[in-house]
């Protein structure tokens, strides 16, 4: 769960999406809480 965490990041780094970044970060953390 954590490295795919990481991948996200480094796509999203990669990309250059802020955008992407937040809404992973948000959907992760959701996922985490529920």
């Amino acid at each position: 769960m954590r490295l795919f965490f990481f991948f996200l990041i480094k796509t999203a780094v990669r990309m250059n999406n802020s955008l992407f970044l937040l809404a992973s970060i948000c959907l992760n953390f959701r996922v985490w809480i529920h």
